[in-house]
């Protein structure tokens, strides 16, 4: 069953906005759920190998793809998170891209940890 995490300031996911997203469709919110928790390691390595490779373009769109599927949950922290590494990859800047990769690979656990509480 769905738990809003209202003591914590910064929650993984906002579980109630998210409910309210899927128009309370439980079955449908696992599944999108289950997609994304399927979906985001692979993300994570494109993010890792994008910055050794240099490859700023491949950086920002799979951040920005990242950023998206995190909408569905209302996750601001992680979807903060991406927004940054996405900014600096359009910027071409680099330089602190391995630090923001480690802060938004720690977020999604977070989000990845929220989920599976959720049910």
């Amino acid at each position: 069953m769905l738990d809003v995490e209202e003591s914590n300031p910064n929650p993984a996911i906002d579980a109630a906005a998210t409910l309210e997203r899927f128009d309370s469709d439980i079955t449908l919110l696992r599944e999108v759920a289950q997609l994304f928790l399927d979906d985001y390691p692979h993300r994570l390595v494109d993010v890792q190998r994008a910055i050794a490779g240099r490859d700023c373009k491949k950086l920002a769109e799979t951040t920005h793809s990242l950023r998206g599927s995190l909408g569905n949950f209302g996750a601001r922290v992680a979807i903060d998170a991406a927004t940054r590494l996405e900014r600096l990859a359009r910027e071409g800047n680099l330089t602190d891209a391995p630090t923001a990769a480690e802060a938004l690979a720690h977020e999604v656990r977070r989000v990845d940890e929220a989920l599976k509480a959720l049910f």
